[in-house]
């Protein structure tokens, strides 16, 4: 499946954001970025100049079959340093509520009880 340089950039930044939720973006989500996309270092550092709402609205563009892949790497990057933190979680559900994919997840009764302690996030912030 291909992805645009755009929607490269836009999934990239979202990863980015969800990498850091706990405090420091490790090498184990990088990697996992540049090798489920395929992007060199100079893609991670153009994301950088992405806005998330604006990465949001370049993905929910995206065909359904797009959006289940990037779901699954999003997820990979969640796990990638060998745990979700809640944060990530939170993250990852809000994600899938804004791309209209959070069926995705109704399966996994773990999941969604991580999801209900972690709370919401504030957008405006």
């Amino acid at each position: 499946m291909e992805f645009t340089y755009i929607e490269k950039k836009a999934m990239v930044c979202m990863l980015m954001v969800l990498a850091i939720q706990d405090g420091k973006i490790d090498d184990n989500e990088i990697e996992v970025v540049k090798d489920s996309l395929n992007v060199d270092n100079d893609l991670l550092i153009a994301s950088g100049k992405v806005k998330l709402l604006d990465a949001i609205d370049t993905i929910n563009l995206m065909h359904i079959t797009q959006k289940m892949k990037f779901a699954m790497i999003v997820l990979d990057v969640a796990k990638a340093d060998g745990f979700m933190h809640p944060k990530e979680t939170l993250m990852t559900k809000q994600y899938f509520d804004l791309l209209g994919i959070t069926e995705f997840l109704d399966a996994s009764k773990s999941y969604n009880d991580s999801i209900r302690r972690a709370g919401k996030i504030d957008w405006n912030k």
